[in-house]
């Protein structure tokens, strides 16, 4: 049997990257260039409890501010990795600095003196995450109580953890 030639061997080469090349052509127009993909398994909805921040002396604070809360919210969680399963919000602001209230003690400190509408606390949990994330949002208190435009919410992560052993998102 005869050895193949130097020159039998250069078509079998260019054959071999001929077929490499085919390959990369093939996976790159298989590529999503940027675009996503429709998917038919998006993430249902965020469940949504809120309870608003008013204050009724004041003209644009006395209005339902969760909207603008969750909007807040919303904004400050897009680029996290997982969606955003269930938001609780609520007027006032962490105890003593306690995220996770009723586990363990919430120890002794001066109340907050903040005007009604100004403050709002509470946590987000995400799908395919334990950890959950203990916000605050502030806005501006007025500085005219016939003020007719409330501040926007300026959200806070104060915590983004595992919860303590025991504690429940209300």
């Amino acid at each position: 049997m005869a050895q193949p030639t130097a020159a039998g061997r250069r078509p079998l080469a260019a054959n071999r990257i001929l077929r490499v090349l085919l390959t990369m052509v093939t996976l790159a127009s298989c590529s999503t260039s940027g675009s996503p993909v429709p998917s038919n398994t998006s993430p249902p909805p965020a469940s949504v409890s809120c309870q608003s921040a008013v204050d009724p002396e004041v003209p644009a604070y006395a209005l339902d501010s969760c909207d603008e809360a969750v909007a807040a919210v919303r904004s400050m969680t897009e680029d996290q990795v997982h969606p955003v399963s269930r938001i609780y919000l609520t007027p006032g602001v962490f105890d003593c600095d306690n995220f996770w209230p009723g586990v363990g003690s919430s120890g002794n400190c001066p109340e907050a003196s903040l005007l009604p509408g100004v403050a709002m606390y509470g946590w987000i949990s995400f799908t395919g995450d334990d950890r959950i994330m203990a916000v605050a949002l502030y806005r501006d208190q007025p500085t005219d109580r016939g003020q007719a435009v409330a501040a926007p919410w300026k959200p806070v992560i104060l915590e983004f953890a595992v919860p303590p052993a025991g504690w429940r998102m209300p």
